[in-house]
């Protein structure tokens, strides 16, 4: 299925898709709820399986909520082929820095 397609499905036929393509969203309980061009917004629950010790969000899951959610926005500005999304860090060991714009809205 084309992204144009699967666009036109809605959210709950791509949230659907993205947890059978993609297990980890369905394990974290991750909704896309918000695709537009060149954007989306996405959300998802502090359940037990994205908390480390102390009941504290996993910075893993940051990381990989962030990496499907900048995937999906980049899906939305082309047809999905040979899509990758990719975080380009230099050798030598630095200090490396990622940063990134989003919603958290907690509620």
């Amino acid at each position: 299925m084309g992204l144009s397609a699967l666009l036109s499905t809605g959210l709950d036929k791509i949230n659907e898709f993205l947890h059978t393509a993609e297990p980890l969203t369905a394990f974290l309980g991750y909704k896309l709820v918000e695709p537009s061009e060149g954007g989306a917004c996405a959300e998802f629950g502090m359940s037990p399986n994205a908390q480390r010790v102390g009941g504290v969000l996993h910075g893993g899951v940051i990381v990989a909520v962030l990496d499907e959610t900048m995937g999906f926005a980049a899906l939305t500005l082309n047809d999905g082929v040979d899509q990758v999304t990719v975080v380009a860090l230099p050798s030598g060991g630095s200090t490396y820095r990622l940063s990134s714009a989003f919603r958290l809205d907690i509620g």
